[in-house]
């Protein structure tokens, strides 16, 4: 077996249960799909990507990219498999079919690349770990003079970019969420099969699997939590694009613009950050196995870590998040976010199993909301010293952006179960939930508090001090 592994039911539990994506055919532009056809797309990627992009992962690290006589060489299977997958129709399947696409919705476009970027990052050609990446350096003017054209408007370059990268910063997302899936689930076949040590507690009699520990379990549960979340939170951004792009317009349109114009920094950031993360924890839940290439989890680790880097550092992001979004356009794209997190706290703050967990979600935002709205006020009051706490609040929108897609998750799940279809995998969802929530918001509440806490070190500091 290769070294891809996705949960395909915890796939399909957030498409069709958390999301019901089948209703995007109610969409002008795909009345003539179905459900049952994104779920034959989501099924055929998956295969695709285990059984015909997967072994470019170890043929990749294997044999590098080639720079002979002015000209760059990749390994001859990336060249095949690529042309399979435009033959196939995996490029352009979100492509309007006027110009050669099939005309799936924009969101399977997103959990397409989940998919081939988790059976191989290189294939996506990427940097460091990537050993078939073609990745160069450009150096304009270097030998001779360099003239630069103006496009757009002046002082608003930064702006301009985002806009144009939106689509590579969320995909940027895809790779640290994708990453992590796989080295959670090597992580627990790996734990589930290595016997070392006896239990804690004398339940069982001689050495036992070490997924019998409590602090490897931990770690297991704050991954799978970590990439249900992820997952959640970026599809959940794709089906808004899909409603942004296609729904005619008006305020609902642009709601969901709103909506994804907010997200796409938290996406980037949280989930490159945090892919990166998991992938450390799934080689701790392996002791030193982990380091070794005999597994992957090793190249998943370097592999992942230039997300954080690429399409705008996570500084960058921050500060996109905590200025730009919280101000254009008066606010709408932090208003719109706060009113379906709202949303979702009124409708369960009584639910009988999660009331507690979703309580604590209201109460977080409210606090997070309050440092929101000092920190705009201070980007022009103290410019320097809002830049030096932008990152710690990108990161408590993460963090609450997670708890509630993992409590949706959860609500969905307890009343599956009310109904009658209790499984271990209903309950795992809850159980992520009510855990991730609980020991992460607490966390979220002081991370909010420094984000205005009145020393001015970072700034300060002389710079013979470092």
């Amino acid at each position: 077996m290769g070294h891809f592994k996705v949960n395909q039911k915890d796939i399909f539990f957030i498409l069709k249960e958390q999301l019901q994506y089948g209703a995007l055919v109610t969409l002008d532009r795909y009345k003539g799909l179905s459900e049952k056809i994104f779920d034959m797309l989501v099924s055929e990627a998956i295969n695709f990507a285990r059984g015909v992009v997967e072994p470019l992962q170890e043929i990749g690290e294997k044999h590098s990219l080639k720079y002979e006589n002015g000209k760059v060489s990749c390994p001859p299977e990336f060249r095949e498999v690529f042309r399979q997958y435009g033959r196939d129709g995996w490029i352009a399947a979100a492509r309007d079919p006027e110009y050669g696409g099939q005309g799936f919705p924009h969101m399977m476009r997103i959990v397409i690349n989940d998919m081939m970027y988790g059976a191989c990052q290189a294939f996506n050609m990427d940097k460091l770990g990537l050993h078939s990446s073609p990745t160069c350096i450009l150096n304009f003017g270097s030998s001779d003079d360099c003239t630069g054209f103006l496009c757009g408007e002046v002082n608003m370059g930064l702006a301009h970019m985002f806009q144009m990268m939106n689509a590579a910063r969320i995909n940027t997302g895809v790779s640290g969420m994708t990453l992590a899936s796989t080295a959670y689930q090597n992580a627990l076949e790996y734990v589930k099969a290595r016997v070392q040590g006896r239990d804690i507690a004398g339940r069982k009699s001689g050495d036992v699997p070490i997924v019998d520990h409590p602090d490897v379990r931990r770690m297991l549960l704050w991954m799978k939590a970590m990439v249900e979340g992820m997952r959640s939170m970026i599809y959940t951004g794709a089906f808004w694009q899909d409603h942004a792009l296609e729904l005619p317009q008006g305020e609902q349109k642009q709601h969901y613009a709103d909506l994804l114009d907010f997200m796409t920094p938290i996406i980037k950031a949280y989930c490159s950050d945090m892919g990166f993360r998991v992938c450390e924890t799934a080689i701790q839940c392996m002791g030193g196995y982990g380091y070794y290439k005999e597994y992957p989890l090793e190249q998943y680790l370097r592999d992942a870590k230039i997300m954080s880097l690429y399409e705008g550092t996570n500084g960058i992001q921050s500060m996109d998040l905590m200025g730009r979004k919280m101000r254009i356009n008066g606010g709408a794209p932090f208003l719109a976010y706060k009113k379906e997190i709202e949303k979702f706290c009124r409708q369960h703050l009584e639910h009988a199993q999660l009331g507690r967990q979703v309580t604590a979600l209201a109460k977080t935002f409210d606090r997070l909301t309050e440092v929101a709205q000092k920190m705009k006020d201070q980007m022009n009051s103290d410019p320097l010293q809002w830049a030096s706490h932008t990152y710690p609040a990108l990161i408590a929108f993460g963090e609450v952006t997670m708890a509630w897609r993992l409590l949706d998750m959860a609500v969905i799940a307890a009343h599956a179960i009310e109904k009658g279809r209790k499984s271990n995998f209903y309950i795992g969802k809850i159980m992520q939930a009510t855990y991730f929530t609980d020991v992460t918001l607490p966390h979220t509440l002081a991370t909010a508090d420094t984000a205005l806490r009145l020393g001015r070190e970072v700034v300060e500091m002389p710079e013979g001090a470092f």
